[in-house]
């Protein structure tokens, strides 16, 4: 037990939960696909100014975030994606680098097939972002997926060694 020196009461360190492989997996994919639904609903929402479709979309992005809490509190892959080389041991350390290198290798292909929609959609008068109510969703999404990318990649792929089980 250690004193905390605000309280002064002790407290009990509580060891990180720890979700399955498909939890966590189903985590990842609930918290980036309610993002990117409630992304499309909020562009539908605004363009057709439908309270159902407003509705829908607060559920899908509280959908994202109660699935980003369940797969980052407290489970480590949090932290663990965004420490310190020093804080970490060589296999942690090996394992966040890949992470890191399979991060930056989505990233530029989304970066890629964007670019190439922009010129397809162009030429074809497809629909481009032409209003601030269709760049907000974008950014943030674009802030979202950018900083938890490789922790949730860490998630998605992290399997324990036999002696941690």
């Amino acid at each position: 037990m250690t004193q905390t020196p605000a309280a002064g009461a002790p407290s009990v360190a509580r060891a990180p939960r720890t979700l399955s492989l498909g939890a966590r997996r189903a985590a990842v994919i609930g918290m980036y696909g309610g993002y990117l639904v409630a992304g499309v609903l909020w562009h539908n929402a605004w363009t057709h100014h439908s309270a159902p479709l407003a509705v829908a979309t607060a559920a899908m992005g509280a959908i994202a975030v109660f699935c980003a809490l369940a797969l980052f509190w407290r489970t480590g892959y949090w932290t663990w994606g965004n420490a310190s080389d020093r804080s970490l041991d060589e296999r942690q350390l090996a394992e966040r680098n890949r992470s890191y290198v399979w991060s930056y290798m989505i990233v530029v292909l989304i970066v890629f097939f964007a670019m190439t929609y922009y010129y397809i959609a162009y030429d074809a008068h497809l629909w481009l972002p032409d209003r601030q109510i269709d760049f907000d969703p974008l950014f943030y999404g674009v802030l979202w997926f950018g900083s938890t990318l490789p922790s949730a990649m860490l998630a998605w792929f992290h399997r324990p060694p036999k002696e941690e089980e």
